[in-house]
């Protein structure tokens, strides 16, 4: 989303185009967020923070047995330890 909000953080709107569950692959939509994330850092530097919105509209229990736990976990970790 253009501009940041009051307090300096940095919005993402992220929603599916296709909402198949057999599309949604983690590690594909893992690597398009971290490149997003990249590019915030590489073209504003350092920002207050990150707020990332999902529109989870049209998701179900079938995306949900396409979620790999372990995968989940390495990129919070990520998040948490690495970005900060």
């Amino acid at each position: 989303m253009p501009g940041s909000t009051t307090d300096g953080y940095k919005v993402i709107f992220i929603y599916a185009t296709r909402l198949e569950a057999e599309f949604f692959i983690l590690s594909d939509f893992i690597k398009a967020l971290s490149m997003v994330i990249d590019m915030l850092l590489m073209t504003f530097g350092t920002f207050s923070g990150l707020i990332i919105i999902y529109d989870m509209n049209g998701f179900g229990l079938s995306h949900v047995s396409r979620l790999s736990i372990n995968m989940m976990k390495k990129y919070t970790y990520f998040l948490q330890v690495c970005l900060y």
